[in-house]
C-alpha cells in the first residue's frame, strides 16, 4: 500500500512540474525479413505523413530487427513509413525495403515487418575540388559538371573519369581514393 500512495505522490509531484509519469513515446518494433548476407549497417529514414519524422539513423548491430520511437504528440499520428537501405563493408547499396504502418496515440505500441530486396551494387562517389575552374565528371551513362563538388551513386565497377579545365585545380574523392592535380585539361580515371 506504502508504493502505492508513494507512486501517487510521485505522479502527482511530476505533474507540478511538467513531467508525466506514463508513457512518453510511440515505439514500433521493425522486424527486417531477407536481409542480404553482404549488409553490415542499416540506414533507417522514416516520414510520417509525408514529412521527416526523425533523423537519419544507422545501425550496425542487430540488424534484424530495430526500434524506431517518436515522440507523444498529437502530430506522432497518421502513416509511418518507414526506407531502409542496406549497406555492404565498402558502404556501397546491396538491397533496399519500405515499410508502412499507421500510428495513433491509443496504440502506443506496434509492430511491422520489412522485406529487404536485393538490388544491383550501387556506390558513392564524393567529388570536392580546391582551386578554381571546371571539374566533369563522365560515367557510362552521363557526364556532370561538379564544379561545387558534388555526390554520385553509380553502379559498381562504373568507369569514371574526371576532367579539369584549369592548371590551378585539384580533384578528389575521398572515399575512393582518387586525386587529379591538374595541368591544363588532365583527365584521371578510377574505376
Amino acid at each position: 500500500m506504502y508504493k502505492v500512495l508513494a507512486q501517487i505522490a510521485m505522479c502527482f509531484w511530476l505533474a507540478l512540474v511538467g513531467v508525466g509519469c506514463g508513457p512518453d513515446s510511440i515505439e514500433v518494433l521493425v522486424r527486417v525479413i531477407s536481409l542480404n548476407p553482404e549488409v553490415t549497417s542499416i540506414k533507417v529514414s522514416a516520414l510520417l505523413n509525408g514529412h521527416p519524422a526523425l533523423s537519419e539513423m544507422e545501425f550496425t548491430d542487430g540488424l534484424h530487427q530495430f526500434g524506431v520511437k517518436l515522440p507523444l504528440v498529437p502530430s506522432s499520428q497518421g502513416k509511418l513509413k518507414l526506407n531502409v537501405v542496406g549497406l555492404a563493408n565498402d558502404r556501397c547499396t546491396v538491397s533496399v525495403g519500405t515499410a508502412d504502418t499507421n500510428l495513433t496515440l491509443e496504440a502506443l505500441y506496434s509492430e511491422v515487418e520489412l522485406t529487404m530486396v536485393a538490388q544491383e551494387k550501387v556506390c558513392p562517389l564524393s567529388i570536392e575540388k580546391a582551386g578554381e575552374g571546371t571539374v566533369i565528371v563522365a560515367t557510362f551513362a552521363k557526364v556532370v559538371d561538379c564544379s561545387a563538388g558534388c555526390q554520385l551513386d553509380l553502379p559498381y565497377g562504373s568507369q569514371v573519369t574526371l576532367t579539369t579545365m584549369s592548371p590551378r585545380t585539384i580533384v578528389f574523392s575521398k572515399k575512393r581514393k582518387i586525386a587529379c592535380s591538374a595541368a591544363a585539361l588532365q583527365r584521371c580515371s578510377e574505376s
